[in-house]
């Protein structure tokens, strides 16, 4: 016999459609998925839930201390520097609020009409609006059919934000949202690259395909301090 703890289970409808593929990246795509994003920070400035989230230094995603090992010095000391950066920036309600904090293509299903559905909003929290696209974009560079290199991935950025920026401004400004992007990168990015340093072992990573792509080159990235993507997203955003 084994006991197991008190836990609740919940049910949900699946969500209409399917996960989204290479047939479907398009700029329709990028268009409806910025849409869907604004609609979703539009509609949570002011709301106030009857069970509070948590806000983004309390994410458990971020105890970097104790998911990245001591025997990465140079990342923890990286980590610990984007946090202070985090600290660093505005909150007001056009760039901080309720976020969904985890928009990855996974996390949408697309109907023949084009129309998306987001759901998983288990790591919704109050952070930068910027950090929603933070995750975004770098869900794009990791897609199997984006090229491998550095490169490759911050021309397919290019591609795929001015389309995504007009479908969010259809719903709410964009433009209170850039300042931040950088930092929100950094932060998803070191987020990422703990929970898998922590949790996967060394063959998954190898095998997996996002995690194998995402981890390339990214020890040496972290610790030079670079940049996760090195475009100008203000020139993006206005294209």
């Amino acid at each position: 016999m084994q006991s197991v703890e008190e836990f609740i289970a919940c049910v949900f409808e699946r969500a209409l459609g399917q996960k989204i593929e290479a047939g479907d990246w398009s700029e329709a795509l990028f268009g409806n998925w910025g849409q869907l994003v604004g609609s979703l920070h539009a509609g949570s400035r002011g709301f106030e839930p009857q069970h509070p989230r948590w806000r983004w230094q309390d994410d458990g995603n971020y105890a970097f201390s104790a998911r990245i090992p001591p025997s990465m010095p140079d990342v923890r000391a990286a980590a610990g520097e984007a946090l202070d950066n985090m600290a660093k920036l505005a909150t007001d309600p056009s760039q901080f609020g309720l976020v969904h904090g985890d928009a990855h293509p996974g996390n949408y299903h697309i109907q023949p009409n084009g129309r998306l559905t987001l759901f998983d909003f288990d790591d919704c929290h109050y952070s930068w609006l910027a950090y929603d696209v933070a995750s975004v974009l770098l869900s794009v560079t990791t897609q199997p059919w984006v090229g491998a290199s550095q490169l490759d991935r911050e021309a397919e950025v290019r591609r795929f934000l001015p389309s995504f920026v007009r479908g969010y401004e259809r719903e709410a400004p964009f433009a209170p949202l850039i300042a931040a992007l950088p930092a929100c990168l950094k932060l998803r990015e070191l987020s990422q690259f703990a929970i898998i340093v922590d949790q996967i072992d060394a063959e998954t990573q190898a095998s997996d395909p996002f995690v194998s792509r995402f981890m390339q080159g990214r020890r040496a990235r972290i610790e030079a301090r670079t940049p996760f993507l090195e475009v100008d997203f203000a020139d993006l955003a206005s294209a």
